[in-house]
């Protein structure tokens, strides 16, 4: 079916990933706002366990634009079904095996196979999918695994101090 499709799209995002790095500076914050919920938390869902939380939570604002955490190559763009708990999606190789989402947008402005700079606008903040309001959902990968971006960030800001 329709979100099965979808789904298998995503996959296929999570495991394109290039060997040569793409990036020579560190790796930013998509958007500013403060972070609603962390990595790695409990996901329950009509009071059963779902999973655990994949990425990083921002309260930002609809239509608030979302960046590029750094250089990259975008891997999927698209406006997913009303059904889809994604909701509207981008996916980034930045390369190394590394990978960066961004989901629940309102608006994408990229196309796939589109190279991004780190800054770059990519779409806007929105409440597509499974979402209770306007957030940013912020996911980094390392060769398809879930990574918390946070941490990434953090500890690229120190490898080029």
């Amino acid at each position: 079916d329709l979100i099965k499709e979808e789904d298998a799209l995503v996959e296929v995002a999570k495991s394109t990933f290039s060997e040569e790095p793409m990036w020579d500076k560190p790796f930013i914050l998509p958007v500013p706002q403060r972070v609603s919920d962390i990595y790695g938390t409990q996901r329950y869902l009509n009071s059963k366990y779902n999973g655990y939380h994949s990425g990083v939570d921002f309260a930002s604002p609809g239509g608030y634009p979302i960046k590029a955490i750094n250089n990259a190559q975008v891997t999927l763009a698209k406006y997913f079904s009303k059904y889809n708990s994604n909701g509207n999606i981008v996916f980034l190789n930045h390369g190394l095996g590394v990978g960066s989402v961004y989901l629940h947008l309102s608006k994408i402005l990229v196309k796939e196979g589109q190279k991004v700079k780190r800054g770059e606008i990519l779409g806007y903040v929105g409440s597509t999918g499974r979402s209770t309001g306007p957030h940013l959902h912020w996911g980094v990968y390392l060769y398809g695994q879930n990574t918390d971006g946070l941490a990434w960030t953090t500890l690229t800001q120190k490898m080029y101090k």
